[in-house]
């Protein structure tokens, strides 16, 4: 399976579909509701898509929510709730991740240890919102496998800074 935490408007899955990988089901979660309508409408005629209007991170549980109905809606303060998952919790046989958590990418990460260690999953996580992300996730990734082989890599999206860490 495929996992797009921050899938937004549905971009990256669309993305990820058009490239004609195998794949048994692509989960995108999405925790701002005006982006999640529109993740659903935009994705709505891939197979098993699996959309989730949550938040993906280290506990499952409830969390604070800013949903501004654009990127930059966030986790850990605002007026509404929303549920949280973790990766770990999905119960899936996961083959890539795609994080862009909007600077919770770290919590992310340790909700998808067990996957991690276990699936040896191929991930892209962003590393531009923090500014010691680029160090610190990229030394998290290995030391959750150090078998990993890491990229650094520039999106062609707007905004222009957009910048991932990949782990083969």
């Amino acid at each position: 399976a495929y996992v797009d935490v921050g899938a937004y408007d549905g971009d990256t899955v669309a993305e990820f579909f058009s490239e004609k990988l195998p794949y048994s089901r692509i989960y995108a979660f999405e925790p701002d509701a005006h982006s999640f309508k529109k993740l659903k409408q935009n994705t709505s005629h891939i197979e098993n898509v699996v959309s989730i209007n949550a938040a993906v991170g280290e506990k499952a549980g409830l969390a604070r929510f800013s949903g501004e109905g654009s990127m930059n809606s966030h986790v850990g303060e605002g007026e509404n709730e929303i549920e949280v998952v973790t990766i770990d919790g999905l119960g899936d046989e996961i083959g890539a991740i795609k994080i862009d958590a909007e600077g919770l990418d770290r919590e992310v990460l340790y909700g998808a240890v067990n996957t991690i260690c276990d699936s040896h999953p191929e991930i892209s996580v962003a590393v531009y919102h923090r500014a010691g992300d680029i160090y610190d996730l990229s030394r998290l990734l290995l030391y959750y496998d150090p078998s990993y082989r890491l990229y650094l890599r520039k999106i062609d999206y707007i905004p222009a800074w957009d910048i991932f860490v990949t782990a083969k």
